[in-house]
């Protein structure tokens, strides 16, 4: 081989080796542009993953919260007017229609009968609210004399029987007695969705004269 090949030789070796590396930068820049693609995607659907299990949770924990509440009132209006009290003066006397309820109720403390209190239920935009007075004056509609015991409400619903039919409403005034049983229909909102709880209160008093 003489000098001549020899050089081309050479340069051909020199040539093979620059394309050899410069295709092997360029196949590690892909790599690395491949890279940050997958790491994108990946923190895209991780993010969205506890985007979902985050919405989820809450949504969760909100309903949790409005059932435990919406018990938690269903529990109260039970107790009370489970207690309700009908005197022989018409101060003391059992109202409502589909939408209010007012009594007087005798408190339960420690197993012994105190002293009247004067109850009401009744909705005022999306609460349901409670009058409670320690001493009575019979002045059920005392508007300072409330608080919100269930919040998120569409509809509160009363119904009461007579131990015939349920009927709309209800006046000792004009019945000289309480209803044997009260229909109560709850109906919350809470992130569009629509929560119904129903129950149904007897009333066991010597109130009712029969």
């Amino acid at each position: 081989m003489n000098h001549k090949h020899k050089r081309q030789l050479t340069e051909n070796i020199r040539s093979t080796c620059l394309t050899q590396r410069r295709s092997g930068a360029g196949l590690t820049l892909i790599e690395v542009l491949i890279s940050l693609v997958i790491l994108t995607i990946i923190t895209v659907i991780s993010f969205s993953i506890f985007k979902i299990m985050s919405d989820a949770w809450k949504q969760g924990t909100e309903t949790m919260l409005e059932v435990q509440n919406a018990r938690t009132f269903l529990e109260m209006m039970h107790k009370d007017v489970s207690s309700a009290f009908l005197g022989e003066t018409d101060d003391i006397f059992f109202g409502g229609d589909e939408n209010s309820l007012f009594f007087i109720m005798l408190e339960n403390i420690d197993g012994e009968v105190s002293d009247l209190i004067e109850v009401g239920y009744f909705k005022e935009n999306s609460f349901i609210c409670k009058h409670f007075q320690a001493e009575p004056d019979f002045d059920f509609l005392t508007s300072d004399l409330k608080d919100v015991v269930c919040e998120n409400v569409i509809l509160f619903n009363l119904s009461y029987y007579n131990g015939e039919e349920w009927t709309s409403e209800w006046n000792s005034k004009s019945t000289t007695k309480l209803p044997r049983s009260i229909k109560v229909i709850l109906k919350t909102l809470i992130e569009d969705k629509e929560n119904t709880y129903e129950t149904v209160i007897c009333i066991f008093s010597s109130g009712n004269g029969d």
